[in-house]
C-alpha cells in the first residue's frame, strides 16, 4: 500500500528555461485482491485517491475545478459509498457559514457513452447512470441541491455544473453542432494542488474495492 513517504521529484520543462523547475508529488491508487492481489484475507484494500480528494476538497480555501466521465458518489443514497460530493457539501456549509467567497464549478458529460439512444431499450445503462447522477446532484432527498436549500443555502452561489459542445458548419453551409466528450479525470484546488489519473467520481474507482486506478498529486501538507 502507498503510504505518505512514497512521493517523487518531477522535473518539469515546457521548453522556456524561466519555466523549468521541480515539483514534488504524491502516487494515488486504488485497489484490491482482484484488481490488484492485494491480501483479502486481512482485507487490505488501497483507497489513496479518495483520501486525497477528499482532503483536499475538505481544505480548499476558495475554489475547486473538476473534469469527470462519472459523477454519483454517497449524496445520490446509502447504497454509495464513496463521499466525495458529500465533503463538497459540508465545505460548502462552512463557507456559507463563515461568509467566505467559495465556488465548485464541475464538468461531466451530459451522456455517457454506452451503445443505444436513450430513448430505446439498448439504452438502460445510460439511464442508470443518468438516474444515479441525477441523484447524486438535485434528486431523491439528500443530493447536493436539496441538503443545501434545506439550509436555505443557494446552490447556484456555491456550485455548477458544465458540459461541452462544439459548433460548426456543413460543407452545404448548414450549422452542426456536437457533445464533446468529457473523458478526463482532473481536480484542482485553489490553482495550487492538482490530482489527475484514471479514477472516476464512483464506488468501482474510488473505494478501493472494486477497479485498478492510478493519480498523481502534487503534494500538499504532507500528502494523503
Amino acid at each position: 500500500m502507498l503510504q505518505k513517504e512514497d512521493t517523487l521529484r518531477l522535473y518539469v520543462n515546457f521548453g522556456n528555461k524561466d519555466l523549468q523547475g521541480t515539483c514534488t508529488c504524491q502516487m494515488l491508487r486504488s485497489g484490491c485482491n482482484w484488481s490488484l492481489g492485494l491480501d483479502w484475507k486481512k482485507k487490505i484494500h488501497e483507497c489513496s485517491i479518495q483520501r486525497a480528494y477528499l482532503g483536499v476538497i475538505q481544505n480548499a480555501k476558495s475554489f475547486i475545478y473538476i473534469e469527470n466521465q462519472f459523477f454519483i458518489s454517497s449524496t445520490a443514497g446509502d447504497s454509495i459509498k464513496n463521499t466525495t460530493t458529500q465533503a463538497m457539501v459540508d465545505r460548502i456549509i462552512k463557507a456559507h457559514e463563515k461568509g467566505e467567497r467559495f465556488r465548485i464549478v464541475i464538468f461531466i458529460p451530459l451522456l455517457h457513452a454506452f451503445d443505444g439512444e436513450i430513448n430505446t431499450a439498448k439504452a438502460t445503462t445510460i439511464r442508470i447512470q443518468l438516474h444515479w447522477q441525477f441523484r447524486t446532484i438535485c434528486r431523491g432527498g439528500n443530493s447536493i441541491y436539496e441538503q443545501l436549500e434545506k439550509r436555505r443555502i443557494k446552490p447556484e452561489d456555491y456550485i455548477q455544473f458544465y458540459n461541452l459542445r462544439q459548433h460548426g458548419k456543413m460543407m452545404t453551409g448548414e450549422p452542426a453542432t456536437e457533445i464533446i466528450y468529457i473523458h478526463s479525470k482532473i481536480l484542482s484546488v485553489d490553482d495550487d494542488i492538482v490530482i489527475i489519473g484514471s479514477a472516476n467520481i464512483n464506488d468501482r474507482s474510488m473505494t478501493g474495492t472494486h477497479d485498478s486506478e492510478i493519480a498523481v498529486m502534487r503534494i500538499w501538507d504532507g500528502g494523503f
